[in-house]
């Protein structure tokens, strides 16, 4: 399964591309493989008191004045004076105590809440509810509390796994990480009240890179890049087996899934290698772009093609070229192209600006950074997952996809509906 450029998951507020992008401009290194994850979290629901404004009703204002202005001591003063059943005006007052407007001394008599002193000063109700006072979102593997830009409007809960857009998210977990008696001494421990967690996701793209970080997390956080989700998935992958076993990717079935994509798209004469740094690409023949064929021109490349593999994950495959003419020509006509979409400014608009200093400056650096990228090369990077085996070893376009064999760790996450083109 391909993923279009513009393509957006809706659990997220952009698309897996777009993480891509964020990571190049941010140094992270090249990306290998993506996982859509809905990364398992509690939510805390911390119980207390707090103080909310509403509309301050006529006759309840009529109440609170003949308390404080009339002398109103008891519920027959005030129905004395405004004229109204005592059986029903009690039932008035009791709400009136209950929300901190009215209370009562040890005789039983009325006296004037600060709420109700308040409410008629400002022309408002201050009511006094029971309820949240706050919310704590906590990791559900390591139990780290997370900070507070993680709020609840970010998170997806159980009862919301059904829609369309959470189909293409896997969720790693398994029984006892949905067992909260882990969290209880972490509650404890903040002298937080009893509370009873609930289980929700928090919606993710984890991206293996070459980078010095290794995985990186992309949330709905306003920087995209989240490092610290980054340090807290490292570090259960460190502590639980389970989830690292889910976070590692099959490369022979990664290297198959991305020959088979070269053979569907008619690309017979191309070919995938694979760098020492693990980056993937799609090798293309000069004489290949040339044509056009298969989609293939040099607006792609140095692009990535995200390509669903049959273990839930997505590969990232790097369009490339080994001819440096041809990278050189794909930056130069990349660039054009990206100036030709910026709006123009100033009332002569792009003829005015195309040929002045300042204009090919602006080329120029746009081309210098494309070229950087274009010509950066992870050879001599190490990669976590061991020596990556010669070229030589690649198997042909059109052989067929492998499956995992019965003693390689499959990818123990929760796959809920195939996805649709």
């Amino acid at each position: 399964m391909t993923f279009g450029p513009n393509e957006n998951d809706y659990l997220l507020p952009y698309s897996p591309l777009t993480a891509l992008d964020r990571l190049d401009e941010a140094g992270n290194g090249q990306p290998l493989y993506l996982w859509r994850l809905l990364y398992p979290v509690w939510i805390v629901e911390i119980p207390g008191t707090r103080i909310v404004r509403r509309d301050l009703a006529p006759f309840e204002a009529t109440i609170l004045h003949a308390v404080r202005e009339g002398g109103a001591q008891t519920t027959a003063d005030l129905a004395a004076m405004l004229g109204i059943d005592a059986d029903l005006l009690d039932r008035v007052l009791l709400v009136q105590q209950r929300i901190g407007h009215l209370g009562r001394d040890s005789a039983g008599r009325l006296t004037m809440g600060r709420l109700g002193a308040n409410s008629l000063r400002d022309g408002v109700s201050y009511r006094r509810e029971e309820g949240a006072n706050g919310t704590m979102i906590f990791d559900a593997f390591t139990q780290t509390p997370l900070p507070d830009m993680y709020g609840p409007e970010m998170l997806i809960t159980t009862d919301q796994l059904d829609q369309p857009a959470a189909a293409r998210f896997l969720i790693p977990l398994c029984a006892r990480h949905w067992d909260n008696a882990a969290l209880r001494p972490v509650i404890t421990s903040r002298t937080l009240p009893e509370v009873t967690p609930r289980a929700a996701y928090l919606p993710l793209y984890l991206v293996e890179t070459t980078g010095p970080k290794n995985s990186v997390a992309c949330t709905a956080t306003p920087d995209r890049i989240d490092t610290t989700l980054s340090t807290i998935i490292a570090t259960a992958k460190k502590q639980d087996a389970f989830l690292a076993a889910a976070l590692t990717y099959d490369i022979a079935v990664a290297r198959a899934t991305a020959s088979a994509w070269l053979t569907q798209r008619g690309l017979l004469t191309a070919s995938v290698t694979r760098t020492a740094g693990g980056e993937w690409r799609a090798e293309l023949p000069p004489d290949l772009l040339k044509r056009g064929q298969g989609g293939m021109s040099l607006a792609r490349l140095g692009t990535y093609e995200l390509i669903q593999d049959p273990a839930g994950g997505v590969v990232c495959l790097r369009i490339w070229c080994a001819d440096r003419t041809m990278r050189h020509a794909a930056a130069e006509a990349q660039v054009k192209a990206q100036q030709a979409r910026r709006p123009q400014t100033g009332a002569a608009g792009a003829g005015a600006h195309s040929s002045s200093p300042l204009a090919e400056t602006t080329f120029s650096t746009m081309l210098a950074r494309r070229l950087i990228s274009l010509e950066a090369t992870n050879d001599s990077l190490p990669h976590p997952q061991g020596p990556v085996p010669p070229d030589s070893l690649v198997p042909p376009p059109n052989s067929p996809v492998p499956q995992p064999s019965p003693s390689a760790p499959a990818m123990p996450s929760r796959r809920r509906k195939p996805e649709r083109n």
